[in-house]
């Protein structure tokens, strides 16, 4: 017997409704992965972006492009400055961004510091990503390029950053409209500030500490409720309790599911340890996506 469509329709999202997924946020803090190493390091930072090399014969470009730059290194000097025994010395050039030639032993020496941060290369472009349902879709790219000495200038790690950010969407009328409508360097300075800022500070993040925060949905079985309930509420020590025993249920779907959902309790507590060991149980008694993705996420953090 066929059931009529709008019945159908009805089962569907009553049973939608039943496999609701819950999600909580959990945020996880980081330390940095390399550190200067001294107890009191002092950094100088130049300026060595040839500004001719850019090809920029529109003087509002330029300038454009210059105060990205030096946002850039501003950044540099503000999150720097944030750690601990960290000394900051910015010499670049905010007004005319001129560029630095002299010798980096001479300039640790000068300024008795123990590295010298310099940007040596930044480039900068709007981008067309797409073109989808009429809409033209844009971004904002800035690359910098950063090199890291030692005083006495011949060692020098290279310190790279990117950022690629969405811009304007534009209604698409035809490939020529998209030729003269677009957004242009000299409109979008606020833009290129921005993405010149985030480029620095990936070109840094492993210096630097930091947060994420990770959606991370749980596994709501009738069993699992009064523990994810607590989960949602915050109380985890609540929650691992009531997860514990279901680890060692027989069923190994529940188990697996206990045993992610336990990850998810020690990810919020910042205990990564006993959440990877968690996440790989869950994975050995059931193959579940969740788990895997947990797992990588935890081995990177």
């Amino acid at each position: 017997m066929k059931l009529p469509k709008s019945i159908c329709f009805i089962l569907i999202m009553l049973l939608s409704a039943c496999h609701a997924i819950q999600y909580v946020s959990v945020a996880v803090n980081y330390t940095p992965k390399v550190y200067f190493g001294a107890d009191s390091t002092t950094i100088l930072l130049i300026n060595r972006v040839d500004t001719n090399q850019w090809n920029l014969n529109n003087q509002k470009k330029r300038d454009v492009l210059k105060s990205a730059a030096i946002s850039a290194i501003n950044y540099c000097d503000d999150a720097l400055s944030t750690l601990p025994g960290i000394r900051i010395i910015n010499i670049v050039d905010s007004v005319n961004f001129r560029l630095n030639t002299d010798s980096i032993k001479t300039l640790a020496a000068n300024y008795h510091v123990t590295y010298v941060l310099s940007l040596e290369k930044f480039s900068a472009n709007i981008n067309l990503d797409d073109i989808n349902d009429g809409t033209s879709y844009y971004s904002t790219n800035v690359a910098t390029d950063f090199l890291l000495y030692q005083s006495d200038g011949l060692y020098f790690k290279k310190l790279n950053g990117t950022a690629n950010e969405p811009s304007d969407e534009i209604p698409y009328v035809n490939i020529f409209s998209t030729l003269l409508v677009h957004p242009t360097i000299k409109g979008s300075k606020s833009a290129f500030i921005i993405a010149a800022q985030h480029a620095a500070h990936t070109a840094l993040q492993d210096y630097l500490p930091g947060s994420v925060a990770n959606l991370r949905p749980l596994y709501t079985d009738e069993l699992l409720k009064p523990a994810v309930n607590e989960i949602l509420s915050g109380n985890f020590n609540k929650a691992d309790s009531l997860l514990i025993p279901l680890t060692k249920n027989i069923d190994p779907v529940i188990a697996g599911r206990s045993a992610y959902n336990l990850a998810v309790v020690y990810e919020s507590e910042g205990d990564i340890e006993s959440a990877i060991n968690m996440a790989k149980q869950s994975e050995t008694m059931y193959q579940n996506s969740y788990a895997a993705t947990i797992l990588q996420d935890l081995i990177n953090e």
